[in-house]
């Protein structure tokens, strides 16, 4: 049988604190830092891609409905 004192105790404030120091902070940071950054590479890519599927497939639909 598994303590049930391990499921009910409280985590420690110290832990807790721990945690948010070594998990959340370091994880706001990076994405501060690198997700700005990182959204806008992804977002200018993404338009780049549909622009180019847009000339490319724009005549081709133009033509199919003249037809």
């Amino acid at each position: 049988m598994m303590p049930i004192n391990i499921l009910h105790r409280k985590p420690s404030l110290s832990r807790m604190c721990n945690v948010i120091v070594g998990f959340i902070f370091p994880a706001c940071i990076f994405s501060s830092i690198c997700g700005n950054s990182f959204f806008k590479h992804a977002l200018t890519r993404e338009k780049i891609l549909l622009d180019s599927l847009e000339l490319h497939f724009l005549p081709l639909t133009k033509h199919t409905l003249q037809h």
